[in-house]
């Protein structure tokens, strides 16, 4: 899966006109896995997993966990900054994940089609339609729906 989307072989580091984003294609996500034993271990794993924190400048934004709690009984706990991943990227993750599992159970190569286009190709034409007249468009829409609200201090 990482190896299809670069975005989970990515770093965000700061760059001097803010977060950029650097593939790395040495980057890779460690499965942890554990056996599990006693009834609140699962709720201990995952109270665990969802404390730690994502270093987005060392990567990777993606962290996984196979907790098996029977012999023929195991949970895959995915963890993903919501840099790299939204709601509607969650759909598309669990969709090709399923399909690379199934393949591999089923040893025969996947049915998923050559990606067109990575994440920071969309950022690009994202950013170059975000420029001039559209963006003071965009601009003055989110102004006038925020207006009255309180500000964070995001970077």
């Amino acid at each position: 899966l990482a190896d299809r989307h670069e975005v989970l072989r990515s770093r965000f580091v700061n760059a001097h006109d803010g977060p950029c984003q650097v593939v790395d294609p040495s980057l890779a996500c460690d499965i942890l896995y554990r056996a599990l034993s006693g009834a609140d271990a699962l709720e201990r794993e995952l109270a665990e997993e969802a404390a730690l924190s994502f270093d987005l400048e060392k990567g990777p934004p993606l962290r996984a966990r196979i907790l098996q709690l029977a012999p023929q009984e195991h949970v895959l706990v995915l963890s993903l900054h919501h840099i790299v991943c939204d709601g509607w990227s969650l759909g598309v993750l669990l969709r090709e994940w399923s399909e690379f599992y199934n393949a591999a159970y089923e040893r025969r190569a996947t049915d998923l089609p050559l990606l067109p286009v990575q994440y920071q190709d969309y950022a690009a034409w994202q950013r170059q339609w975000l420029q001039d007249v559209e963006l003071e468009r965009q601009m003055r829409y989110w102004r006038e729906r925020l207006a009255g609200l309180r500000a964070l201090a995001l970077p």
